[in-house]
């Protein structure tokens, strides 16, 4: 698996001029479709899937966004569960072989739950830092500034000039 930095996007390469003047790839595969909520996303993951797709910018999250935004979800309802767990029951348990104090099994849960909440919030851009790197592309710029102020179009636009 190869180690070091991501390759930045095309796009974002455009964005800032192109500084290492290599050449771009330019056909990189696009992304379609929108993402869709598979099945098993229920409960509190379904309630974190709506959030973060009613939160986020339209079109941000596609088809084959689905299954890590899936993971997202389902990790966030494992978290809330073991975390309500251990706030029911304690950060220990007695062991029912030996009689002494260990840590609730819930723990390691939830500290999973966290890794996985923290590695897979960056990769969708659910984080400060990872949402300040996302580009979104710009609307078509209007010919003219009042273009649409009124939903009407310019005369230049009409006239074909």
């Amino acid at each position: 698996m190869p180690t070091g930095r991501k390759k930045k996007p095309d796009e974002i390469k455009r964005l800032e001029g192109n500084p290492g003047k290599r050449p771009l790839n330019g056909s990189a595969p696009m992304p379609t479709g929108c993402a869709a909520k598979p099945p098993y996303v229920t409960g509190h993951a379904a309630a974190v899937w709506d959030q973060i797709t009613s939160s986020m910018p339209p079109n941000l999250y596609t088809a084959v966004d689905s299954v890590v935004l899936a993971a997202f979800c389902v990790a966030s309802g494992q978290y809330r569960t073991a975390t309500e767990t251990l706030a029911a029951e304690g950060l220990t348990v007695v062991s029912a072989v030996s009689g002494d104090e260990k840590p609730h099994p819930a723990l390691q849960a939830q500290t999973k739950a966290l890794t996985a909440i923290s590695l897979l919030g960056a990769r969708l851009g659910l984080d400060p830092s990872s949402r300040a790197s996302i580009v979104m592309p710009r609307a078509a710029k209007l010919a003219n500034k009042f273009e649409g102020l009124l939903g009407v179009k310019s005369e230049s636009k009409k006239a074909g000039a």
